[in-house]
């Protein structure tokens, strides 16, 4: 019986937090910042990854993708968030 090996090698290691927060710091623009991120997640090992900034009205203002295009650039607006990913203001107990 033949075993796996989960142990990422050194070329795909995940990178310390300090450098990847280091390395989205230094991105020149926030959609810099944002595509950047969408890289190093993954290379983490998701398979794919979209980071959508929106205004105030929810429209899409940058998409940084990075991973497998079975999602059609046109169909992105369309993508659904996953459920407890998102940020929301807290709300106030009664």
């Amino acid at each position: 019986m033949s075993h796996t090996s989960l142990t990422p090698t050194s070329s795909s290691a995940v990178k310390p937090l300090h450098e990847i927060l280091d390395a989205i710091d230094r991105a020149e623009s926030t959609d810099a910042r944002v595509q950047l991120a969408a890289t190093l997640l993954y290379e983490m090992g998701f398979d794919r990854v979209m980071i959508i900034l929106r205004d105030p009205s929810l429209n899409p203002t940058f998409v940084g993708a990075r991973g497998d295009a079975g999602i059609d650039v046109a169909d992105r607006d369309g993508a659904q968030a996953v459920a407890g990913c998102g940020l929301a203001p807290p709300v106030a107990a009664p």
